[in-house]
C-alpha cells in the first residue's frame, strides 16, 4: 500500500511540475514527446489509484454494492457551482480556483504551453534553470545564461515589430535558445495554426487566442495584463507582479508609448510632404498612408490621455479634493487591483464577457469592498466611515 501511494505521488508531482499554475512548476512537458508521455503517465496513475482504492475498500470491508454507491456519488457533478452567472469569490475578491484541467493534452496544447512559458520567461515570471533535484526541466548552462539575457525585469513588453522589447520577437528568441530554429518554427506554427508571416501571426495569437486562453486558465484573473489603446493599435503586456507606482509613467515615456507617438508623428509629417510633391498613383498612395497614420496617431494620443486620467483620479478626502495615482495593491486580488485600469483594458471583455473591470470599479465606488486598500485609496472618506462600524475593516487597514 505504501509503495502504491509513493508511486502515485511521484506521478502526480510530475504533473504539477509541468503545470504553469502550480507552485512547483518547472517547465511544460517535453517537446514534442510530451503528449504521449503525459498520456502514458496518466494511464499509470489511473491504474495506481485503482489499486489503492481496491486496497482501501478491502481494508474497510466495504461491499461491492456500497462501493458502487460511493463511486456514483463521487462521480456526480457538484451542486456548489456558479449559479445565475455569478462566480464564487474568495475573501480576497478573487475567484475560488477550479480543478486542474491538464488531464489531456494535444500537440496544439503542448505548443501553446511552450509559447506561454516563453512569454513567462520574457516577462520575468519564470526563472530558467529551475530543477526538481533530479535534472528534470533543466537546460544547459549556456542555454540558461542566454535565457537570462532575454528576461525583462520590469515585466512590461510591447507588441511592436522592431522594438527592442517586442514580446513577439522575444518569445521566438527564447524558444530558439531552448529548441533551435527548426523546432521553434514548428512549435510556433503549431500553436498559431498558420503558415503565414511568423511575426504577424504570432502577434495576432498573443493578442487573441493566447490572452483568451490565459484568462480561462486563470479563472478570469490574468497574471499577464493586456493594456491597449482604445482602438487597440498599441498593445503592451504587463506581468502584474512587477507593477509599481511608476508603471503607468514608464508606459507613457519615450521608451514605450511616448516614443511611438513621436515616431508616428514624424512618419505622418514625411508622408504629407511626399503627398504634396507627388502626382497620380503615388499621390493617392501617400494620401491613403497619411490617413492611416493620422488615425493611428489619434488612437495613440487617446491612449496617452486615458493613462493620464487613470493616474490622476479625483477623490474627496476630509480636507477636500485630492488626486489619487494608481498603485498596485496585491493583497486586494487581481480583479480589484486591476479595476482602476478599466480605461486601458478594452480587450479583457472580448476575452471573457464577465471580465468587466468597469463593473468592478463601479462596485468599488459603491463601497462593496470596504476592506480593500484600493477602496481606501480612491474612496477614503466612505471607507473610513465603514471602518468605524466594523473591526475587521479597521484591522485590514491597520487602524487597530
Amino acid at each position: 500500500m505504501r509503495d502504491l501511494v509513493e508511486r502515485a505521488i511521484v506521478q502526480t508531482r510530475i504533473d504539477s511540475e509541468e503545470d504553469e499554475r502550480a507552485y512547483d512548476f518547472i517547465s511544460p512537458p517535453f517537446w514534442p514527446l510530451g503528449v504521449e508521455a503525459l498520456s502514458s503517465r496518466h494511464r499509470v496513475l489511473a491504474e495506481l489509484e485503482r489499486q489503492i482504492d481496491d486496497e482501501v475498500y478491502r481494508l474497510y470491508d466495504i461491499s461491492p454494492h456500497d462501493r458502487r454507491a460511493i463511486e456514483e456519488e463521487l462521480a456526480a457533478p457538484s451542486d456548489n457551482i456558479e449559479t445565475d452567472g455569478e462566480e464564487a469569490l474568495s475573501e480576497s475578491g478573487d475567484e475560488v480556483p477550479e480543478a486542474d484541467d491538464s488531464g489531456s493534452l494535444t500537440e496544439v496544447d503542448l505548443a501553446q504551453r511552450w509559447v506561454s512559458y516563453a512569454a513567462g520567461i520574457a516577462l520575468g515570471r519564470f526563472e530558467p534553470g529551475a530543477s526538481d533535484g533530479f535534472g528534470r526541466g533543466t537546460f544547459s548552462r549556456e542555454v540558461n545564461e542566454k535565457l537570462r539575457t532575454l528576461i525583462h525585469t520590469g515585466g512590461l513588453m510591447v507588441l511592436q515589430l522592431g522594438h527592442p522589447e517586442d514580446l513577439t520577437a522575444r518569445v521566438v528568441a527564447i524558444l530558439t535558445a531552448i529548441h533551435g530554429d527548426v523546432e521553434t518554427d514548428r512549435i510556433v506554427r503549431t500553436a498559431i495554426d498558420s503558415n503565414g508571416d511568423l511575426h504577424k501571426k504570432l502577434v495576432e495569437h498573443l493578442l487573441g487566442p493566447f490572452f483568451k486562453t490565459h484568462v480561462k486558465r486563470y479563472r478570469k484573473r490574468p497574471i499577464y495584463w493586456l493594456l491597449q489603446s482604445p482602438k487597440q493599435n498599441y498593445s503592451v503586456y504587463l506581468f502584474h507582479e512587477r507593477a509599481t507606482n511608476q508603471t503607468l509613467a514608464l508606459l507613457q515615456g519615450t521608451r514605450y508609448l511616448g516614443g511611438r507617438i513621436f515616431q508616428v508623428r514624424q512618419q505622418l509629417d514625411e508622408t504629407k510632404q511626399r503627398e504634396a510633391a507627388a502626382e497620380g498613383k503615388e499621390k493617392a498612395r501617400s494620401s491613403k498612408l497619411a490617413r492611416e497614420l493620422a488615425e493611428e496617431l489619434q488612437d495613440l494620443e487617446a491612449f496617452d490621455q486615458e493613462i493620464t486620467a487613470t493616474n490622476n483620479e479625483h477623490i474627496e478626502e476630509r480636507k477636500g479634493e485630492a488626486v489619487a495615482h494608481w498603485h498596485p495593491e496585491f493583497d486586494d486580488g487581481v480583479l480589484l487591483n486591476a479595476a482602476p485600469l478599466y480605461r486601458l483594458t478594452p480587450g479583457w471583455k472580448k476575452a471573457d464577457s464577465k471580465l468587466d473591470l468597469a463593473k468592478a470599479w463601479k462596485a468599488l465606488s459603491k463601497g462593496e469592498y470596504p476592506w480593500s486598500k484600493t477602496g481606501m485609496r480612491y474612496w477614503p472618506r466612505e471607507t473610513l466611515a465603514a471602518c468605524r462600524d466594523n473591526k475587521s475593516y479597521r484591522i485590514a487597514h491597520g487602524l487597530e
